[in-house]
């Protein structure tokens, strides 16, 4: 199922020892798959397809929030979805048991896929983007394992590629074209604006179609980082190292805030 090659991809050991942090909820937000398209790539799928039913495997759900509006969303448009969460922190299991149709507490490179249904569409949103090459390439494969052979690979972690953004000039023209539908009323005013939101958000994230076709577009990812020059790698494990720091240091004031508390509560009672 993994293959032995993304073993070769290893991360430096400093690096390695914090990757382990779990994000948790500092990441998430219930409108996270609006905010990255992920939300825009779901309901063209469907579309796509005409599918009215969808299994979604959300990987590193954390507490399902973001999954739980994403399931709204699809209800209003009438696709009804079945979202089966996994995430390998335990802290937020209860939560993400309450937000989701089922949760697994794992790593999903531990998980055998035999053991699931294939599903429609995999979501691999921050799982896989503040962690080294190799594990980046391994989260990816698993993914992989889970879709059906028609399904949709849905990640903002995919190639090291420097994303091109067009000029200042043709940002702004684009959106300043928004306006002449005014003259057309309100409403197609607002449906244009919100196909163009669409179509801005969704450049956030990628949508891969067919299994086949996922498992290629996974394959190129150590290459791109290949590609890298040294410096470009050195800054991106930086980068690394100091989100993990970050994650660490707000645990450290969230232990500290929690311990005062009770010496507080304790010495007022």
């Amino acid at each position: 199922m993994i293959s032995e090659q993304s073993t070769r991809y290893s991360s430096p050991g400093g690096v390695a020892k914090l990757v382990g942090t779990n994000w948790t909820v500092r990441y998430t937000r219930p409108n996270r798959y609006v905010k990255n398209g992920i939300a825009y790539h779901v309901v063209d799928y469907a579309r796509s397809t005409q599918k009215h039913i969808l299994t979604i495997m959300d990987v590193g759900c954390s507490n399902g929030v973001a999954a739980k509006t994403l399931k709204k969303n699809l209800s209003k448009q009438g696709i009804t979805s079945h979202v089966l969460g996994v995430d390998l922190n335990k802290r937020v299991e209860k939560k993400a048991k309450r937000n989701l149709d089922e949760f697994v507490l794992a790593d999903i490179v531990d998980l055998d896929p035999r053991g699931f249904a294939p599903a429609d569409v995999v979501i691999c949103s921050y799982a896989a983007i503040w962690v080294p090459v190799g594990i980046r390439h391994r989260i990816l494969q698993s993914c992989v394992q889970f879709m059906k052979e028609d399904g949709v690979l849905l990640t903002n972690a995919g190639r090291f590629e420097r994303v091109k953004s067009p000029p200042l000039s043709h940002t702004i023209r684009y959106w300043l074209q928004t306006l002449w539908y005014l003259t057309r009323g309100w409403k197609s005013f607002r449906s244009e604006l919100d196909m163009r939101l669409a179509e801005q958000r969704k450049r956030g994230s990628s949508a891969t179609r067919g299994r086949a076709q996922a498992l290629k577009f996974v394959e190129s990812v150590p290459a791109s980082w290949e590609r890298l020059s040294p410096r470009s790698k050195y800054m991106w494990h930086w980068n690394i190292f100091l989100r993990a720091l970050d994650v660490h240091f707000w645990r450290l004031l969230t232990f500290l805030y929690n311990k005062m508390r009770r010496i507080t509560r304790n010495s007022t009672n």
